[in-house]
């Protein structure tokens, strides 16, 4: 099949109840061209993963973090102008608390109005345990549920867009996902040290001075943090347009944004050293956006172990760049790592190496001359 189905999670369904719904999720995996993951969390967010754009994920008795939620029963849906009693393990249910519902999070009710699911960043999260079936009566309320909410969700124009995207739109929304986090995991820091200034404003008048003036710097910091997230649309476009120029260049074939990474594939990388010219082959650069650093050889005939002089099993030894590479990423400058990662690729230390640069074959005046070309 084309497009997989993945039923995981804490005390999966049994193989009876799989037996019966996989097919309609199959169905739909197939009618939205995506590969599927269900997951039944109960509550348990340690089941919800690192989700990746390239897959539909749907969710069982969990709610996205942006909503709050408490503990509740489910006693009764209403769909197709009928009540269905809810029993057992099924009246299990995140209840929303509140009224603080970000715009991007669409709610599903049934048609009496009660919240059963929440469509949120192209996934689907049902807040009852559904798909909790002892008999064929709760097999039957589940399939009416999950078809009802599949129904409704499909009418929510964000879910739709991103279920047809494109991979560079996919790309995209992933880059902006990550600039997104790094400005409000900033945020979130900034507010913590706004709240322990103003505890050091209470607690020691004697330093009243020096807390205001850490205040109002912090207050400007959060305002400025806060400009920065509404520009993230902007400064993802040109992080974009920044790295993508590289494509196609004479250091990278390709550039390709993923969920947690940029990839890079370089060009075929030559290094000149004691007047002679060795060849290393193509390279798959992976940049995480948690800031590390891959670098894999894509030359399997390149008759030694090691990726590269200074690379081994993908760790490269950075030696005066150790602290230069993360900080790039951090900001988002992928562009700027990448050229220096080529750099260094192309170079050659004779200072403790993984292996000696004699390991890698001499390139012929054919490959010179194209190298320069």
């Amino acid at each position: 099949m084309k497009y997989q189905v993945n039923i995981t999670g804490d005390q999966p369904m049994s193989n009876g109840v799989k037996k019966i719904l996989e097919p309609m999720f199959q169905e739909m995996a197939d009618d939205f061209e995506i590969s599927t993951e269900f997951i039944i969390c109960h509550g348990k967010r340690e089941f919800v993963p690192e989700m990746d754009f390239e897959k539909f994920y749907i969710f069982a008795q969990m709610c996205p973090e942006v909503v709050k939620t408490k503990l509740g029963k489910l006693k009764e849906v209403t769909i197709g102008g009928n009540k269905i009693d809810i029993q057992k393990g099924q009246t299990d249910i995140l209840m929303i608390d509140g009224d603080d519902i970000p715009k991007n999070a669409n709610i599903i009710k049934d048609e009496a109005g009660i919240a059963i699911a929440v469509v949120y960043d192209a996934a689907l999260y049902f807040l009852s345990d559904f798909c909790h079936c002892t008999c064929k009566e709760d097999l039957d309320i589940t399939m009416t549920i999950f078809k009802y909410v599949i129904n409704e969700a499909t009418k929510t124009p964000e879910l739709m867009k991103a279920l047809k995207s494109g991979a560079e739109e996919k790309g995209k929304r992933s880059l902006e996902h990550v600039l997104s986090k790094a400005f409000k995991d900033r945020l979130k820091k900034e507010n913590i040290q706004m709240e322990s200034s103003a505890k050091l404003y209470e607690e020691y008048l004697t330093n009243i001075i020096k807390a205001q003036r850490k205040m109002l710097s912090t207050e400007k910091m959060i305002e400025a943090i806060k400009s920065n997230i509404e520009a993230v649309p902007d400064a993802m476009e040109k992080r974009w347009n920044d790295t993508k120029k590289l494509e196609g260049s004479r250091m990278y074939e390709n550039v390709s944004f993923q969920r947690n990474c940029v990839i890079g594939t370089t060009t075929p990388i030559y290094c000149e050293y004691d007047k002679k010219m060795y060849k290393f082959g193509k390279f798959e650069v992976i940049l995480g956006f948690d800031g590390t650093v891959k670098i894999n050889s894509l030359w399997s005939d390149r008759g030694v172990s090691y990726d590269h002089p200074h690379v081994s099993s993908g760790n490269p030894c950075w030696g005066n760049m150790s602290g230069e590479l993360p900080k790039r990423i951090a900001e988002s400058e992928f562009d700027v790592a990448f050229v220096e990662i080529h750099t260094f690729l192309k170079s050659y230390d004779r200072n403790n190496p993984y292996a000696k640069i004699d390991k890698w074959p001499v390139a012929t005046a054919k490959e010179i001359e194209k190298a320069k070309s």
